[in-house]
């Protein structure tokens, strides 16, 4: 990591929480254009290379420092649990929502993501619900993994999520979707997410 940065002169950069500000809109501008497209393409280039290899790096890469990393302890339980949430209609160009999730294996977190919704929420209940769908998928393929390696649940997963609403639909999802979302999108996310709840527990997490 180092290297790379003295690499592009940028190791006396100040070092930033997040790559961007986290609530300003900024629309792209054709006529705003980075000078060198070549090194730009080398620099997100190479952070790709290491946010894909390593995931100590992808965490020193997202909090913009070199001294911070995924902390792994040795002694911790072996309790599967993952915390979901969305951003609705964040993107100021496609109004898509950002589905975001970390899981966790006791103590240490070995999963998360970040992902843009593939269409258009029509509220923030069905963002929630969508990422819900998406994390209870992570947590049945992880607890299949864990299962195949010889390691066993003494209870079942949990899956936190800060969204009554969404919640409630996760037991029916015709509560809340149905005026509003087609018959296909609550089919596929319902599906979905109700083939893990028998396999997961879910919690409301109360937000900040």
């Amino acid at each position: 990591m180092t290297d790379i940065l003295t690499h592009m002169k940028m190791l006396d950069c100040k070092p930033v929480a997040t790559p961007m500000a986290s609530k300003r809109v900024s629309l792209p501008q054709a006529d705003d254009l980075y000078f060198d497209i070549t090194e730009y393409r080398c620099i997100v280039g190479t952070l790709q290379y290491l946010t894909l290899t390593c995931p100590d790096l992808s965490y020193a890469v997202n909090t913009g420092t070199l001294s911070l990393g995924v902390r792994i302890l040795r002694k911790s339980s072996l309790d599967l649990f993952a915390f979901s949430d969305a951003n609705w209609a964040g993107c100021p160009i496609t109004r898509r929502s950002t589905t975001g999730f970390c899981t966790f294996l006791g103590s240490n977190c070995i999963s998360w993501s970040a992902k843009k919704q593939p269409i258009v929420s029509h509220s923030s209940t069905e963002a929630e619900y969508r990422a819900m769908a998406s994390t209870a998928a992570e947590l049945t393929w992880l607890s299949f993994i864990l299962r195949d390696i010889g390691i066993y649940q003494a209870q079942p997963p949990t899956l936190f999520c800060d969204n009554l609403s969404a919640l409630h639909m996760s037991v029916n999802p015709f509560f809340i979707l149905a005026p509003s979302t087609s018959p296909l999108t609550i089919n596929l996310f319902g599906k979905k997410l109700l083939s893990a709840l028998s396999l997961l527990v879910l919690f409301h997490l109360l937000p900040n």
